[in-house]
């Protein structure tokens, strides 16, 4: 299940804000490095991080974990934007 393009790693980023079954199947499949794009890769390695504490993973705790990261804070409204991508 190894993302292939950013259209795929948007809706799988998406996906996994929104299910626990995608969050748990991703977090157990994939590393950072699989995603292509940098800021798929501090997202992912936000909720990897709250996966790790078993803290839920929603768009708020997650733009939390992404500002304390190094540049993670750039990518915040990006992450929200991402949640609307799955419905859009």
């Amino acid at each position: 299940m190894q993302p292939s393009n950013v259209q795929s790693e948007m809706f799988l980023i998406a996906r996994m804000l929104s299910s626990v079954n995608c969050v748990n199947e991703a977090i157990e499949s994939l590393q950072s490095s699989d995603f292509t794009e940098s800021k798929h890769q501090v997202i992912f390695d936000a909720m990897r991080s709250l996966y790790a504490r078993d803290c839920e993973i929603e768009p708020m705790s997650v733009a939390s974990e992404m500002s304390k990261m190094k540049n993670g804070s750039e990518d915040i409204g990006y992450l929200f934007g991402l949640r609307a991508y799955q419905f859009g």
